[in-house]
């Protein structure tokens, strides 16, 4: 990597160090098998590049890496391709119920029951 691309690498408003382009480099290297996000992340984590809310600059760090590919300096993997699983549709079913003429034939008919003067006051 040229001398004049190490010492002049700024993204988001931070400057990146020597020894910071070097952790990257050394990161892409060990782990080419990650993907392009998971090295983000990976990078973050070891530069502690943080939002405000705590969450990875991961952004600005795909920015900083495609940068740096662009200039030489390092080549990252090859963007996955990630495809949704086909997934059946919805099928929406309500539970089989027994039809009422099957309850009310279990049950008979209703009967008339005379209420007597004694029992009137209790539901009165």
């Amino acid at each position: 990597m040229s001398k004049e691309l190490k010492s002049s690498i700024t993204q988001c408003g931070r400057e990146i160090t020597d020894q910071e382009l070097d952790l990257i480099l050394e990161t892409v290297k060990m782990f080419p098998k990650l993907s392009q996000t998971d090295l983000a992340e990976t990078i973050c984590e070891h530069l502690g590049w943080y939002t405000a809310s705590g969450r990875y600059k991961r952004e600005a760090c795909l920015k900083l890496l495609k940068k740096l590919e662009a200039g030489g300096a390092l080549e990252l993997p090859e963007k996955r391709r990630y495809s949704v699983p086909d997934r059946p549709g919805i099928v929406l079913r309500t539970r089989t119920t027994p039809s009422y003429s099957a309850v009310e034939s279990s049950l008979g008919e209703p009967q008339r029951e005379f209420i007597g003067p004694k029992l009137n006051s209790i539901y009165n």
